[in-house]
């Protein structure tokens, strides 16, 4: 007589299977709700600058609804607090200067300062480089780059 092996039966193979194929079509559904659903943050912050074209965007406010926050536009580094804008500077020329835990600190070439608040591990490095490229793009006449994530 014939000694079987250990092992699952044909049932509780397909079961496994089908188990299988439905947390990919999940994964499938989520990914696409993810993908056509917009980003309330976004939304927000294009209501307040007026306009949806800006590069890159931080948002400084406690509950994270972007009631608070720096945005690189076309033209322009600009701050807005409490859903309002505050204050905001010419991107030509200008520069962009990170300091540890405190924020990056926005200057044009007639002195007109700009700060944006970033604690640490929050992007300023790259905030401050994404002013300087594309300051030096517009200088060159070319168009600012696009931050790829929020596109």
């Amino acid at each position: 007589m014939r000694e079987r092996s250990p092992g699952i039966g044909p049932a509780a193979f397909v079961g496994l299977l089908f188990g299988m194929f439905t947390l990919g079509m999940l994964g499938i559904a989520w990914s696409v709700y993810g993908v056509l659903t917009p980003d309330p943050t976004a939304s927000e912050v294009s209501r307040i600058l007026g306009t949806p074209r800006w590069s890159v965007f931080h948002d400084h406010s406690e509950a994270g609804d972007a009631s608070a926050g720096c945005a690189i536009t076309a033209d322009e580094v600009v701050r807005w607090d409490d859903g309002a804008i505050t204050g905001s500077v010419p991107l030509r020329g200008s520069v962009g200067h990170y300091a540890a835990n405190r924020g990056v600190t926005v200057r044009t070439p007639d002195d007109e300062v700009l700060f944006c608040p970033f604690a640490a591990g929050e992007g300023g490095e790259d905030f401050a480089e994404w002013v300087i490229a594309d300051g030096r793009a517009i200088n060159d006449g070319a168009e600012a780059p696009r931050d790829p994530r929020l596109e």
